[in-house]
């Protein structure tokens, strides 16, 4: 390969393409100018650009038809890289849209998500996907694991889009909190959901959430907390619930110091160790004290 030109070296890549095609139906054959070719595209440096090649799109489409596996990884991954942009963004919809299928099997699914992390993200830039698809998804409470994937491939360059995904799904949808948890952390900004009820119900849900299979859930409600704590943007949070016709003071410069104590207690009472324990109990009296006191004011603003 060392002596071959760049016209050379495409050359060749085609006809192993080529061969891979001819030879579907031996497998051994196909399997071995399969391994020869992975081989050849992992040795090449990686900021070598090489122009596209035609038959790249036939040998994706006959691979991901053929249930690829892990083997197949490196050469699917190649395969997008040597096609047109039309033909590249034609294929990553299929594969969004695979992942999203119920129907495919879970194996599948996940080597597809993988093979989606390869992609330059800058490929969404112009991509035109059906988002009336992923937010059926959402709504029909698809497994987390996947939807995060393509949220996170996504949300580089179609923020507003997906933003307006969450800004309908949120306030109806109380029974996949995971999901919205991790779909939120992706997003670079909370701004515009920090005056919904919804986003609060879902961080005191989360935190509140004493199940032991759901660890992740609360470390995710906590982030989102600090993040919203430490950033000066948010200096001070009010929330209308019309529900209860209340307004309510979340943060200010009365209630962060609140808020960090009650940080601090919840991570040491998560772990659970006794010495860390002990020399924060007189934050409770604290917390307990500004809590009455804030209860009451509300009471009376109510009457």
């Amino acid at each position: 390969m060392p002596f071959l030109n760049r016209d050379g070296l495409l050359q060749y890549i085609s006809t192993s393409m080529s061969n891979i095609l001819i030879y579907q139906n031996e497998s051994s054959k196909s399997e071995k100018e399969i391994e020869e070719l992975s081989r050849l595209l992992d040795a090449l440096p990686t900021n070598l650009h090489l122009d596209s090649i035609p038959i790249a799109c036939q040998l994706f489409d006959y691979l991901l038809q053929n249930s690829p596996s892990i083997h197949h990884y490196r050469l699917l991954s190649s395969c997008l890289n040597l096609m047109t942009i039309e033909d590249r963004l034609h294929r990553i919809k299929t594969l969004l849209l695979t992942i999203l299928d119920n129907e495919q099997t879970l194996q599948l699914r996940e080597f597809l998500c993988k093979l989606l992390n390869t992609i330059d993200t800058s490929a969404s830039v112009s991509f035109k996907f059906d988002w009336t698809q992923l937010e059926s998804a959402m709504r029909d409470r698809h497994d987390p694991k996947f939807l995060t994937y393509i949220w996170r491939f996504l949300s580089k360059h179609n923020q507003a889009n997906l933003e307006e995904i969450l800004l309908l799904t949120l306030p109806i949808i109380q029974n996949n909190d995971e999901l919205f948890l991790l779909l939120l952390i992706e997003l670079r900004s909370t701004k515009i959901f920090v005056s919904m009820p919804s986003f609060w119900y879902l961080i005191q849900r989360s935190l509140g959430d004493s199940t032991s299979n759901n660890d992740r859930t609360r470390k995710c409600a906590l982030y989102l907390l600090k993040q919203i704590l430490t950033n000066d943007e948010y200096k001070h949070i009010e929330l209308r619930e019309e529900k209860f016709n209340r307004l309510l003071v979340l943060i200010d410069d009365k209630t962060k110091q609140f808020w960090m104590d009650f940080i601090v207690l919840y991570e040491v009472l998560e772990d659970g160790v006794v010495h860390l324990i002990k020399p924060l109990l007189t934050k409770f009296d604290r917390l307990l004290k500004y809590s009455l006191d804030q209860g009451k004011f509300v009471g009376d603003k109510i009457e």
